[in-house]
């Protein structure tokens, strides 16, 4: 492909490129979904999740399922399709510039909204990805962190896996064993609540997009950091933060109807917060939850793959944190 060609094909990008967006970006389990639906609430965002970053897919099986459910984001679909098609690569960008143009409008059509929220949580080992893209596809774009202490992330995380564990090929014995525990509620048995694995894998879920904030200010993005633990203080207060930085309307009958419409109560069917229902998507919703379920060795791993940064956000003060753990489970998992 010649020079002038590829000048050509990017002049093509430039005047496609997407309207004014916004991500919210945040591991799995930090209270994406309580956000997305807080947001929805309002008369003048949409808030939704495209997929749209990461180069990624995988099948996951779910409880209950014969068959696999496929996940994959839109630029590793392309790449594929392309592959497929023997089209030339360098259409890559402009194939999925010209489908997020045409998804912003049927966006805005279909929800008669001007601010679009994308909601992304990258998956395992894809957050620089996903930064990348960010900011190639959607230039300036504003971009909110949702924050929340990463040991409560991977306690949420694991009781939600709980339903998508059975009818994988390969279950390990102590999984097993933990399952027909929590349907018998005798969990004190345990010495133990998580795997190695289990604790590495989401320790890395949670930190991974944290350690990409630095690199979207530095690509000239706005960027917003917000907390679980504050949205569950003063939801009011930090939401009014967020409607500002989107540049909405912080009235407070929007927000007050905000609120109401994304309470606890309401997305878990009534239940109380802290009423746990261990396999339901909306499971506890509390602050803290960890501490019932960690033990020493939990605490070392998670600390070894995210230490650094409980201490940089605050969540822990003291390096040894995880000595003051007890020794086995079986002490409270209330």
């Amino acid at each position: 492909m010649n020079g002038k060609h590829i000048e050509r094909v990017i002049g093509q990008i430039r005047r496609i490129m997407p309207l004014r967006q916004y991500f919210v970006v945040a591991g799995p389990r930090s209270g994406t979904t309580w956000m997305q639906r807080t947001l929805n609430s309002h008369p003048q965002i949409y808030c939704t999740e495209r997929r749209l970053f990461g180069e990624y897919a995988d099948f996951v099986y779910d409880d209950g399922n014969a068959t696999p459910r496929l996940r994959v984001t839109l630029d590793k679909f392309v790449s594929a399709s392309l592959s497929h098609q023997n089209l030339p690569g360098y259409l890559h960008d402009k194939v999925i510039l010209l489908f997020l143009r045409q998804l912003q409008k049927l966006e805005r059509s279909f929800s008669g909204k001007r601010i679009l929220v994308d909601k992304i949580t990258p998956y395992i080992g894809t957050s620089e990805i996903v930064a990348d893209h960010i900011s190639r596809f959607c230039p300036g774009a504003g971009v909110i962190y949702l924050l929340r202490d990463g040991r409560d992330v991977a306690t949420s995380g694991v009781f939600h896996w709980f339903n998508r564990e059975l009818n994988t090929t390969r279950v390990l014995e102590f999984k097993q064993m933990r399952r027909k525990a929590l349907e018998e509620n005798r969990l004190a048995d345990l010495d133990r609540f998580f795997t190695d694995d289990e604790i590495e894998e989401w320790a890395l879920t949670w930190v991974e997009p944290l350690r990409t904030i630095q690199a979207m200010k530095e690509r000239q993005h706005p960027v917003c950091l917000v907390r679980y633990e504050n949205m569950i203080d003063d939801q009011e207060s930090e939401l009014k933060l967020v409607v500002e930085f989107l540049g909405g309307s912080v009235s407070q009958s929007n927000i007050e109807h905000c609120i109401e419409a994304s309470s606890f109560e309401q997305m878990s069917g009534s239940r109380s917060r802290g009423d746990a229902a261990p396999t339901h998507h909306i499971r506890k919703g509390i602050v803290g939850d960890w501490k019932n379920y960690f033990v020493q060795r939990d605490g070392e791993l998670f600390d070894h793959f995210a230490g650094k940064e409980l201490l940089e956000y605050g969540y822990e003060n003291d390096p040894k944190w995880y000595e003051k753990l007890p020794a086995r489970f079986g002490f409270s998992n209330s």
